[in-house]
């Protein structure tokens, strides 16, 4: 962990009055691929328990605002083996991207491939363009973008994020908004969400398209529960098993949340 950079105002509720609560994020170092890759990130340092209740009240979160272990898996499955070459020319989605690590960490292994990070939170999505602009990380942004997308509206071909990528990657208007890969890490963490989720990859992946998942199972979303919001909504699922450990540093992560950690390969039936 590093400087604290970033101060951010938000008005927090409490019992008996309002009160303002500034989050403070610090410049975090990520090492990716058994040390091949590394990426500075912003992330938030974990508030007071009363402002997580406040948040709570109110039905927000700031959950995209830190590394997870699902992004950082599926970064370091990807990354590397098999996987080397896969995205090189390839239109590429991330959902719930977050801090960015994932998306971040495919550009740096692909060539002429151009990458859309998304995330439901304003916030997370100024924090990830940060983390986009860092010169650290040497990124080129005629290869990574960032847009807000909530999936709920993302099914509609004819809303924001679709008038946003037709411009962004000089798409024809006439044309679909279809990507060949999607990709999310640790995105599925309430019970409402398999169903959204899947139903948002549907209308956004290529015919011949694959999204690859890396699954943690939190609350009562375990990986049943996926596999079966998966098969309603059309797809078929290849489990691409579980992360060797030794290729992550130290602390990155909760170790039970690496072993509990799949990543899953799924197409449209």
């Amino acid at each position: 962990m590093g400087e604290k950079v970033v101060n951010v105002s938000i008005d927090a509720v409490n019992d008996d009055s309002s009160s303002s609560y500034e989050p403070e994020y610090e410049v975090e170092t990520v090492t990716i691929s058994t040390g091949k890759i590394k990426l500075q990130v912003l992330s938030v340092v974990p508030p007071p328990l009363e402002y997580m209740s406040a948040l709570h009240s109110r039905k927000e979160e700031i959950s995209g605002r830190q590394v997870w272990a699902g992004s950082l898996v599926l970064a370091n499955v990807l990354c590397q083996g098999m996987y080397k070459g896969m995205f090189d020319d390839k239109q590429i989605l991330e959902l719930g991207s977050g801090t960015g690590l994932l998306g971040m960490a495919i550009v740096k292994v692909s060539r002429n491939c151009q990458v859309t990070l998304t995330d439901g939170d304003p916030l997370a999505i100024e924090l990830l363009q940060q983390n986009l602009q860092n010169p650290d990380n040497g990124l080129d942004p005629a290869a990574i973008q960032s847009t807000l997308l909530l999936w709920s509206e993302a099914i509609n071909q004819g809303h924001e994020f679709c008038r946003w990528c037709r411009k962004t990657w000089s798409k024809p208007e006439a044309d679909a908004i279809r990507f060949d890969y999607i990709l999310a890490g640790d995105v599925l963490y309430k019970d409402a969400l398999p169903s959204l989720f899947f139903a948002t990859v549907r209308s956004l992946l290529a015919d011949n398209g694959v999204l690859f998942l890396c699954h943690v199972p939190r609350a009562n979303v375990n990986h049943e529960v996926v596999l079966k919001a998966a098969m309603v909504a059309g797809f078929s699922c290849e489990d691409e098993g579980c992360l060797d450990l030794a290729a992550l540093g130290e602390g990155e992560c909760s170790m039970d949340d690496l072993n509990r950690a799949r990543v899953y390969k799924m197409s449209l039936q």
